[in-house]
């Protein structure tokens, strides 16, 4: 896995059993659809709840992240081989 550590726009789908489903997100300009969720998980910084979720693609494995309180997504790492 390659560290990337960036801001992205991501679009995410709230269901009903109160899940949070991210579906596509953008990284250099470029959307990437998310085909499937393999693994979520939380971890806490300081006060802040950050959510987890590796995800597959076409093109490879990504870790996205969003912290619960600012509510903003990160790209954490990529494994595009």
């Amino acid at each position: 896995m390659v560290q990337i550590g960036e801001s992205v726009k991501v679009f995410a789908l709230f269901d009903p059993a109160f899940k949070l489903r991210p579906l596509k997100f953008l990284w250099k300009e470029r959307p990437v659809t998310v085909r499937e969720i393999t693994y979520v998980w939380k971890s806490t910084k300081g006060d802040s709840v950050i959510w987890h979720f590796a995800v597959c693609t076409e093109t490879g494995l990504y870790e996205l992240s969003l912290d619960a309180s600012s509510m903003l997504w990160r790209l954490e790492a990529v494994d595009a081989g």
